[in-house]
């Protein structure tokens, strides 16, 4: 039996938990009546199909393949995080709903752990509930929690080794065994999951000896702690590599991580700089030293790329396409919009042409994210002067925040902004606070003017 006191103390975090179940279950339900198992399967990608796929063969051949029948050939795209999670309730139940009811109750695991996170930054359960909130009830959120995905189960694993590395960092000790080793096997799976988690143990290690040059700890338990991490994220991740080597013959974890962003980023400055993009022909190595060396000769021309693709990673919402899937009838009003932008013309030209309800949606979706985006420069700023202290834990998110801006590239949308959420919405929750705490502040000094006169 729970004790009375602990609902007392956490009777608003209950309430955003219950009701963050509540919405998950309601869109569960209409996905499933409204289109079956396929509704689990976004309507502009290939994704769920191949992860579902990589599952089967995993449970019924034993095998990491894509392919329908034998000779199964090897994966080498696809990393088997994801396809293994499916495949556990593959095993039971022969569908993708299953494995969509346990992301849903992985989402309220994040639901917790933001407040547990801004709880520990900012020691205020206000500024925790409103971050909490936010995700609870977020539809573009509740809409990736509920597509057969790999979004949750990394963004899941990401923000635990995030919380229990800054939970180390700010009690100021030594980093212990355990913490180190998890930190570390977290970012491992996570990579197992979506190979774009590669470099984020990078952020990590430089974390290590910023909070050394902060005076938080000596040189000789920095270096410890990094090397118990990196060891950890080593020896958890070699077995895919040396599987990778022996049938592909390369070390990458996986062919997207040598190739797609890089590709995309060139053949993005090729189209900015009116230059044929098809003539690409290169991969690897010789690739990315193309891509480096373009970027060098052309920045200018990078920096309207990567600016131009912010828009649609901050400012994506999926709000239409959630509300499509509970009423089917607005898909016929969809409007198709590129997500990959070689210049700011190309984002006007695509917000000429919503109409109806559909523009009520889209448009409705773009000044919520503008709003949302507003508090988060406001809970930056906050921070950073009233915090004066934390401003290594304020790094520590932004550079999370950036990195998945950079690894998403440009094919930005809200899909790919999901891993960067729960830190995005502790700086808006933040900001929300920053305002009310002036309007508060406003209206007493107002009374108190009133009462002297």
């Amino acid at each position: 039996m729970i004790p009375k006191e602990f609902l007392r103390r956490n009777k608003y975090l209950i309430l955003i938990v219950a009701t963050g179940i509540l919405l998950r279950a309601i869109f569960f339900a209409a996905t499933f009546y409204n289109f079956g198992d396929k509704g689990f399967y976004p309507h502009n990608s290939e994704d769920s199909e191949q992860y579902f796929q990589l599952a089967r063969n995993l449970v019924l051949h034993n095998v990491f393949s894509l392919d329908s029948a034998p000779p199964f050939g090897n994966e080498i795209f696809r990393v088997p995080g994801y396809p293994f999670f499916i495949s556990l309730f593959y095993r039971i139940i022969p569908a993708a709903w299953p494995a969509i009811i346990f992301q849903n109750l992985l989402a309220i695991a994040i639901v917790i752990l933001i407040y547990a996170m801004a709880v520990l930054l900012f020691q205020n359960k206000s500024v925790a509930l409103i971050a909490a909130g936010i995700y609870a009830f977020e539809p573009g959120v509740i809409y990736w929690n509920n597509q057969l995905l790999s979004e949750t189960l990394f963004t899941f694993l990401i923000f635990l080794a995030a919380y229990l590395f800054l939970r180390n960092i700010m009690s100021r000790q030594k980093f212990i065994l355990p913490t180190a080793l998890s930190v570390g096997a977290l970012v491992s799976f996570a990579n197992y999951t979506r190979p774009t988690a590669q470099f984020t143990l990078l952020i990590f290690l430089i974390f290590v000896f910023l909070n050394l040059g902060a005076g938080r700890r000596n040189i000789v338990k920095s270096l410890c702690s990094a090397l118990l991490i990196l060891m950890s994220f080593a020896v958890l991740s070699a077995p895919w590599v040396i599987r990778n080597k022996i049938i592909a013959n390369t070390y990458d974890f996986s062919s997207s991580s040598s190739d797609l962003g890089f590709r995309q980023y060139l053949w993005m400055m090729y189209e900015n700089r009116g230059e044929d993009p098809t003539k690409l022909d290169l991969t690897g190595s010789e690739l990315k030293l193309e891509t480096v060396k373009y970027i060098a000769r052309h920045p200018f021309s990078f920096l309207e790329v990567h600016l131009a693709n912010l828009a649609p990673f901050f400012m994506g919402d999926s709000y239409f396409t959630a509300a499509a899937t509970i009423y089917p009838p607005l898909e016929r009003q969809r409007v198709t919009m590129e997500t990959w932008f070689h210049s700011w013309n190309q984002i006007y030209d695509g917000f000429k042409n919503h109409k109806g309800a559909e523009a009520v949606l889209f448009f409705g979706g773009k000044a919520v994210l503008l709003l949302l985006n507003i508090f988060i420069l406001a809970g930056i700023i906050y921070w950073f002067f009233l915090f004066k202290k934390k401003r290594i834990e304020l790094i520590f998110l932004i550079s999370l925040i950036y990195y998945f801006v950079l690894a998403t590239g440009p094919r930005a949308y809200s899909r790919f902004r999901q891993a960067a959420n729960p830190y995005i919405f502790i700086l808006v929750a933040l900001g929300i606070y920053w305002l009310r705490e002036y309007l508060k502040s406003r209206k007493t000094k107002l009374i108190g003017t009133k009462n002297s006169v």
